[in-house]
């Protein structure tokens, strides 16, 4: 008979919008993308590691005709500062994370 596990996730310094600002100051629309008015939403993977540092960061969504916006995603996730990391009963843990960045035209 186990008790239920306690975790609690991985964060990005300051939280989601922190992490939003980051984002937002950070990508570059690819100018590929802005020729063609390409917009769509890239979706990256990643592993927030035991120490806060993230690892393995991939796409596993991107754009059709923009792989430039999936190389920019992987881009910004890979200058993100060191997170807080996850634990599982107080324990740090290794986390799968999924996240969605959007690419518009002006932005």
């Amino acid at each position: 008979n186990s008790l239920p596990q306690e975790g609690i996730l991985p964060e990005f310094p300051g939280g989601k919008p922190a992490m939003d600002r980051f984002i937002k100051t950070t990508l570059q629309y690819p100018s590929t993308a802005k020729t063609k008015n390409i917009s769509g939403v890239v979706v990256v993977k990643f592993v927030v590691n035991r120490w806060g540092y993230l690892e393995n960061i991939m796409v596993v969504s991107g754009i059709k005709d923009c792989r430039d916006c999936g190389k920019e995603a992987v881009r910004v996730i890979s200058a993100m500062p060191k997170w807080t990391p996850g634990s599982i009963n107080r324990n740090t843990a290794r986390y799968n994370y999924s996240l969605p960045i959007a690419f518009t035209p002006g932005t």
